[in-house]
C-alpha cells in the first residue's frame, strides 16, 4: 500500500518545463533541413526545449534565431570544427542568438561524450584537455555579462567504464548543472541498469544537487540495438517519469526525427526520432502528444488550492514493478500516473513481451471525480467515474493516468 507521502508531486508547469528533445538543425543532408517541419513537430510533442550544437556557421543562424522567435529554448553543445574545439568561436555564435533573442539559450554544455570521441583543444586530445575546456567554458561565460546568467552544463563521459570516468576527475566547479547521458542496452526497461549508469556521469559532479539528462532514448533500427515502435512509445514516457520523479531538472530525449532513409549503409543512428524520415509521428511521439493533451483536459472551474485529502490517498496493488507520480494542473486537478519498471522486450528474438496484468486500487481521501486515460492511445478519457471514493483499474503494458478532483472542489 502507498500513500500520497512516498509519491512525488510536481506541477503541470513544472512537467512540461522539464521535457525536451534533441535535434540537429545544421545537419542539411537529413530530415532537419526543413526547419519549419522541425518546428511543426514540436508544437504537435508540446515541447518548447532543444538540445543541439552551438552553430559553427553564419548560414546555421538564421534557422537558430528562427527557433528562438517561435518561443523555443535551446541547450547548445560546444562544437568542434575540424576535429578542434574553438572555445572563442563558439562563444561568438553564442553571443549573436543570445543578441537575437535573450531569452532563447537556456544552457550552454561542454564537450560531448568525451571518452568515445577524439577531438582536440588547444591543440590537446587527452581528456585533461577537455577538463580544461570546460573550466575555461564556465570561466568564460560566467565574465561575460552578456551570458553571465546562463547555466552551464557539465561535460559528458560516455561509455560504462568506471576507470576512465574516474579519471576526469571532479568537475563540479566548473559547472552549473551535472550532465547525464542515459542509453539501456539491448532495449531492457529503463530501470535496469538506471542507477548503475547514471551514477558515472553523476560521479563527475559530488557537489551538485541539480541535473540534467541531455540525451537518453530508444531507437527502433531492426537490429538488437531496436526496439518495436510500441517498445519506444511505452519505454519512452517510463524513461521519462522515472527521471523526473528522480529530480531531474530536464530530460532530453534522443532525438525528435529519424535522420534519414536507410541506403547502403543503414544505421541505428537514423532512427532514434520520435518522428519517421517523412514528419509522420511514429507511436512514441503519439504518446508524449496525448501525455501533454491530458495534462489540459481538467475541467476550467476548480479550486487550484492541494488539497488536504491528499495525505489520505492510498495505492493498493503496486508491488515492486509499478511506480507513481502525481501531477497538479493549473486548473487544480491532479493526475495520477502509474507505470511499470518489468521486462517488455526480448531482444534475442526481437520481439514483445505481454506484461502481466496487475489490478491497481486506488482509494481517494474525500470522494472525486475522476477519469481514466490511457496515453499510448488516445487523449480523451477510457471511462469515468464520477462522486467516488474509490476506483479500481488494470495496469496492462503501458502507463495510466488517473485524473481526479476532490468533489467538494468542483464548481
Amino acid at each position: 500500500m502507498l500513500g500520497v507521502a512516498m509519491c512525488f508531486m510536481i506541477t503541470a508547469a513544472d512537467f512540461q518545463y522539464s521535457l525536451g528533445v534533441n535535434i540537429h538543425i545544421g545537419f542539411k543532408d537529413t530530415s532537419y533541413k526543413n526547419i519549419d517541419r522541425v518546428i511543426d513537430n514540436l508544437d504537435y510533442l508540446g515541447i518548447t526545449n532543444v538540445r543541439d550544437h552551438v552553430p559553427a556557421y553564419d548560414w546555421m543562424l538564421k534557422d537558430y534565431n528562427k527557433l528562438a522567435d517561435a518561443g523555443i529554448k535551446m541547450d547548445l553543445v560546444l562544437t568542434p570544427v575540424n576535429g578542434s574545439y574553438d572555445l572563442p568561436s563558439n562563444i561568438s555564435y553564442l553571443k549573436k542568438i543570445y543578441m537575437h533573442n535573450s531569452q532563447a539559450v537556456r544552457f550552454v554544455e561542454g564537450a560531448n561524450e568525451v571518452l568515445l570521441n577524439n577531438y582536440r583543444y588547444k591543440g590537446g586530445n587527452h581528456v585533461s584537455d577537455m577538463v580544461g575546456l570546460q573550466r575555461d567554458l564556465y570561466n568564460m561565460v560566467h565574465q561575460i555579462p552578456l551570458l553571465g546568467a546562463l547555466d552551464v552544463l557539465g561535460l559528458t563521459g560516455g561509455g560504462t567504464d568506471k576507470n576512465l570516468y574516474a579519471s576526469i576527475g571532479d568537475l563540479s566547479p566548473y559547472a552549473d548543472y551535472a550532465n547525464v547521458h542515459y542509453y539501456s542496452p539491448f532495449g531492457v526497461v529503463p530501470g535496469t541498469f538506471w542507477a548503475q549508469f547514471t551514477a558515472l556521469d553523476k560521479s563527475l559532479y559530488a557537489s551538485k544537487n541539480h541535473a540534467v539528462m541531455s540525451e537518453t532514448g530508444y531507437n527502433t533500427f531492426n537490429d538488437q540495438s531496436g526496439v518495436s515502435e510500441k517498445i519506444q512509445a511505452v519505454y519512452g514516457l517510463e524513461t521519462i517519469l522515472r527521471a523526473k520523479s528522480e529530480g531531474y531538472d530536464l530530460t532530453y530525449l534522443y532525438e525528435l526525427q529519424d535522420q534519414k532513409l536507410d541506403g547502403e549503409k543503414a544505421t541505428r543512428q537514423n532512427h532514434y526520432g520520435l518522428f519517421n524520415f517523412d514528419g509522420t509521428p511514429k507511436l512514441a511521439a503519439i504518446a508524449i502528444h496525448n501525455f501533454m493533451e491530458i495534462l489540459k483536459t481538467g475541467p476550467s472551474q476548480v479550486s487550484p488550492a492541494v488539497d488536504p485529502a491528499l495525505d489520505r490517498l492510498k495505492i493498493e496493488g503496486l508491488g515492486t514493478i509499478a511506480q507513481t507520480l502525481i501531477i497538479n494542473e493549473e486548473n487544480g486537478a491532479y493526475d495520477l500516473v502509474i507505470w511499470r519498471n518489468d521486462e517488455m522486450w526480448d531482444y534475442k528474438t526481437h520481439s514483445e513481451i505481454d506484461r502481466p496484468k496487475r489490478d491497481i486500487v486506488v482509494t481517494f481521501g474525500t470522494r472525486s471525480n475522476v477519469r481514466v486515460y490511457d496515453p499510448l492511445h488516445d487523449d480523451t478519457f477510457l471511462v469515468k467515474y464520477d462522486d467516488t471514493s474509490k476506483v479500481s483499474v488494470t495496469l496492462g503494458n503501458a502507463p495510466i493516468i488517473m485524473e481526479f478532483i476532490p468533489a467538494k472542489n468542483a464548481l
